[in-house]
């Protein structure tokens, strides 16, 4: 897959999380191209320092891109989310 395709689905599907407006978001690509391994690996040196994630997931026919940002952590652990995680045990 060319980079510039790439980055198209990336902005389209990811720029909440991007721009740090949400906490992830997250797309599913074929598993046809394994240069998505490398665009993952650049993307987590390029923008891991400014508190952005990219998790490749692959699974039997696709990739899932699953983008967070640091905020994330934070959030899941606050006392709010912790007790509405809690009611459903």
């Amino acid at each position: 897959m060319p980079k510039q395709r790439f980055e198209s689905l990336l902005a389209n599907y990811c720029a909440p999380a991007l721009k740090q407006y949400k906490y992830a978001n997250m797309f599913h690509l074929p598993k046809d191209d394994d240069s998505i391994r490398s665009f993952i690996k650049q993307y987590n040196q390029q923008f891991n320092s400014k508190g952005i994630f990219f998790i490749l997931i692959e699974q039997e026919t696709q990739y899932t891109i699953y983008v967070y940002n640091s905020k994330l952590k934070d959030y899941i652990s606050s006392n709010a989310v912790q007790n509405f995680l809690k009611s459903y045990q």
